[in-house]
C-alpha cells in the first residue's frame, strides 16, 4: 500500500471519528434532549398546540444547524481531496470555471435535503401528537378527568420509555441520519463539479459492518447517472438504507486516492484497514464456519 493511500485512509479514519463524535453528541445529552426536557415539564405541552409547535420549531432550527455544519464539513473534506488531485492537472482551469457555474445548483440540492429532513422531523411530530391523543383517550376510558390525564402525561414524560423520551430518541435518529446524508452528499456534490460528464464513479465501502448491498457494490465502477438509478450512498436503496457511510469517487481520483483498495472494513477499536484479499479470506472462513454449523 502506497504512502499516499495510507495518508488518505488515515484522513478517512479521522473523518469517521469526527462524525462519530458528532453523532454521540446528538444521541447523548444534546441540545435536542435539552429542548425536549424543557418543554415536557408542564402540562401545557400536552394541552396547548402552540406549545407543542414551539418545541417543533426549536428542533427544526437545531436540525438546520446540524445540517449546515455537516454540509460545510463535507465540502471542506471534498475540496481538500480535489485540490490535491488537481494540483498538477491540465484540467485545473476548466475545473475552477465549472466550480463557479455549478455552485448554485448544489445550493439548491442542499435546500432540498434540508426540506426532506424537516419533513422527517414533522412526521415524528405527527407521531407525538397521535401518541398524546391516544394517551388521553385511554385515560378517558379509564375514567380519569382531563386534569388527571395531563398530570399522568407529565409524569410519563420523565419515563425513559414514555411518550416524550420516545419522541426524543426518534428525533435524534432522524438528525443523525440527516447529518450523515448531508455530509456525504456535500462531498459527492463537490466532486461532481469537477468530474467529466461521462466519468466513471467508484463505490468505496466504508463501514465497521458493511451491509451485503454495499459489500457487493464495493469497487464497482459506473457513470454518475447509473449510480443515481441504482441508488447513491445513503439514498435508502441499500440494506443499510439512510445509515450508509459509503463514498462515491470519480475514477481518476479514486485511482489517485485508492490505487489498491476498493472495499474495506474498519475495526471500530483501532481503525485497521482490510484489503480486498483479506476481506475475501475473512468471508471464506465465515462461510466455512456456517457450513460446519
Amino acid at each position: 500500500m502506497s504512502l499516499d493511500e495510507m495518508q488518505t485512509i488515515q484522513i478517512m479514519a479521522d473523518e469517521l471519528a469526527t462524525l462519530d463524535r458528532i453523532e454521540s453528541g446528538i444521541k447523548g445529552d444534546s441540545v435536542i434532549q435539552k429542548s425536549v426536557d424543557k418543554y415536557v415539564v408542564g402540562a401545557s405541552l400536552y394541552s396547548n398546540p402552540a406549545r407543542l409547535q414551539a418545541l417543533i420549531n426549536e428542533l427544526e432550527e437545531e436540525l438546520a444547524t446540524y445540517l449546515g455544519q455537516a454540509n460545510r464539513r463535507g465540502k471542506i473534506l471534498a475540496k481538500s481531496q480535489i485540490t490535491r488531485f488537481l494540483e498538477e492537472s491540465e484540467r485545473r482551469d476548466i475545473a475552477q470555471n465549472q466550480l463557479r457555474l455549478i455552485d448554485k445548483a448544489n445550493s439548491r440540492q442542499a435546500e432540498r435535503r434540508l426540506r426532506l429532513s424537516l419533513m422527517e422531523l414533522q412526521k415524528e411530530a405527527g407521531v407525538l401528537k397521535s401518541d398524546i391523543a391516544i394517551f388521553k383517550e385511554r385515560a378517558k376510558i379509564a375514567g380519569l378527568s382531563d386534569k388527571d390525564a395531563l398530570r399522568q402525561l407529565v409524569i410519563a414524560s420523565k419515563d425513559k420509555n414514555g411518550i416524550a423520551q420516545g419522541f426524543a430518541r426518534r428525533v435524534k435518529r432522524v438528525t443523525v441520519a440527516a447529518v450523515r446524508r448531508e455530509q456525504n452528499s456535500a462531498k459527492i456534490a463537490e466532486r461532481k463539479k469537477l468530474a467529466e460528464k461521462n466519468a466513471q464513479w467508484v463505490w468505496i465501502a466504508v463501514s465497521t459492518k458493511p451491509c451485503p448491498d454495499c459489500t457487493a457494490r464495493a469497487g464497482v465502477s459506473l457513470t454518475y447517472d447509473q449510480w443515481v438509478a441504482k441508488g447513491l450512498p445513503g439514498a435508502g436503496r441499500t440494506v443499510c438504507e439512510q445509515w450508509c457511510r459509503c463514498d462515491l469517487v470519480p475514477e481518476p481520483m479514486a485511482e489517485e486516492m485508492f490505487p489498491e483498495v476498493r472495499s474495506f472494513e474498519w475495526d471500530p477499536k483501532d481503525t485497521v484497514l482490510a484489503t480486498k484479499s483479506e476481506i475475501r479470506s475473512f468471508k471464506a472462513k465465515s462461510n466455512q464456519s456456517r457450513l460446519k454449523a
